[in-house]
């Protein structure tokens, strides 16, 4: 996991902050390395850590609403590479005014 979360950060240096004021909107999608039981939340904090720790995120206590997807137990066949997908938007574009 160490090492995992080293590449993560080293992918992830370089990507500008997401300012927010209102929240952010996560959207993971997993695609697992095989089709072993797993449980769904466990790469979650990981991957919000690697975020916050990179500076995109200010800090992972702004997020509102969290999604996340196992793409794995869908038929895209076995040779797809394992990996997460990490959307991030922010509640401001969501808001509609009164």
């Amino acid at each position: 996991m160490r090492a995992w979360k080293k590449q993560a950060q080293e992918i992830l240096s370089g990507h500008p902050e997401i300012p927010c004021v209102m929240g952010y909107r996560i959207h993971m999608s997993i695609w697992w390395p095989d089709r072993r039981k797993r449980d769904i939340d466990g790469p979650v904090k990981v991957c919000l850590d690697a975020l916050v720790k990179a500076g995109i995120l200010v800090d992972d206590s702004f997020v509102r609403y969290l999604s996340v997807q196992d793409m794995t137990t869908q038929n895209y066949g076995d040779d797809i590479e394992p990996g997460i997908d990490i959307k991030v938007d922010t509640e401001e574009r969501f808001s509609r005014p009164f």
